[in-house]
């Protein structure tokens, strides 16, 4: 299918954490153990390999939170980088591989309470495909609508903002079941795809992102609107956005038609 992918990213500290635990990956590669500012970039690709994409989101403090984001970060790019790309089916398995990663560094580093979030997009000629482990998320607009295609992996308090996370990288799978949430979904032109830490969502509501993502503008503009909503909202988080735009390749024939 003759589709082309725009995508347009970045990862900030914000204005309240004085490190950035947050990773992510895309054809650039990962972002170092420690690390400064993204600001934004954008590129192009095809559906298959080199077309997989993730968000990490780092907990336990730095230096912690940001080995388990990047140690994340970097295996996924292993398997990402292979020839065939990352395929379907292989969400477990890659998660598994993952969560021994940031482990064998936590045992190593007596670093225990150190883990990250994950979510991973990857497109190819059937469509997106991904996962999800904790509350950085993926979301899809379609013909003006905001779907959620990730699941949250978190329960709130009753008394602090925070929420305890019930799946993410960094569990000891002798005492938890280690359960990503799978997750695929066609694409049509002009569809717009998310992946976002929650230093995006816990400041832009629904409602507001959906009018961002459907409004005619291009990636880079949506991206630099989003980032102004955040910061003028206090950025009290660190902030990874990864977005991307379907287009048809010229001659393209077929892309499924947009609905009536």
């Amino acid at each position: 299918m003759q589709v082309r992918i725009q995508y347009a990213g970045l990862c900030l500290r914000g204005l309240m954490r004085p490190d950035n635990e947050d990773n992510l990956w895309y054809p650039g590669g990962c972002r170092p153990m420690v690390h400064e500012d993204l600001p934004a970039f954008g590129g192009e690709v095809a559906p298959g390999a080199g077309s997989s994409f993730a968000v990490f989101d780092g907990m336990g403090g730095a230096v912690s939170g940001e080995a388990a984001s990047w140690l994340a970060a970097a295996e996924f790019g292993r398997w990402a980088a292979r020839p065939g790309g990352l395929a379907r089916g292989e969400a477990d398995a890659l998660c598994r591989a993952m969560n021994r990663a940031v482990l064998a560094y936590a045992n190593e580093h007596r670093a225990h309470g150190m883990g990250s979030t994950a979510a991973a997009l990857s497109f190819d000629a059937g469509g997106a495909h991904g996962f999800n482990l904790g509350d950085s998320r993926c979301l899809r607009c379609s013909d003006n609508k905001l779907y959620a295609l990730s699941t949250d992996h978190a329960i709130a308090s009753p008394v602090t903002r925070r929420s305890r996370l019930t799946q993410c990288l960094g569990i000891s799978e002798t005492e938890f079941i280690l359960e990503p949430a799978v997750f695929s979904a066609p694409y049509e032109n002009g569809d717009i795809f998310l992946l976002c830490s929650d230093g995006l969502t816990a400041m832009v509501g629904p409602v507001r992102l959906e009018n961002v993502l459907s409004a005619e503008t291009t990636v880079r503009d949506k991206l630099e609107t989003l980032r102004e909503m955040v910061f003028r909202r206090g950025a009290e988080d660190n902030v990874t956005i990864l977005l991307f735009e379907i287009r048809a390749a010229a001659g393209g024939d077929g892309l499924p038609p947009r609905r009536s």
